[in-house]
């Protein structure tokens, strides 16, 4: 979304900042997934991941008009708003 500008540039950044919680989920239960009752904690860890992206890409989409890219498109453009 970020790429065809339906989403801020700084809000798609910081939800790609966010990926190594997200790699660290998908290796946790690789390790951990003959033993159910461990596996168990992977539902939190992935509540801690959603809540920090949803997070960062909020105050990435809040910083996006202070950064310098912001002169060379209109702000809300694709999807045929203004901030």
């Amino acid at each position: 979304m970020g790429w065809i500008g339906a989403l801020p540039r700084m809000g798609a950044l910081a939800v790609f900042l966010c990926s190594p919680l997200a790699i660290a989920i998908a290796r946790y239960a690789t390790e951990h997934e003959a033993t159910p009752e461990r596996l168990f904690k992977t539902k939190y860890l992935a509540v801690r991941w959603h809540a920090a992206s949803s997070l960062a890409m909020a105050i990435g989409i809040w910083l996006d008009p202070w950064f310098p890219w912001v002169w060379t498109r209109v702000p809300g453009a694709a999807l045929g708003l203004a901030y």
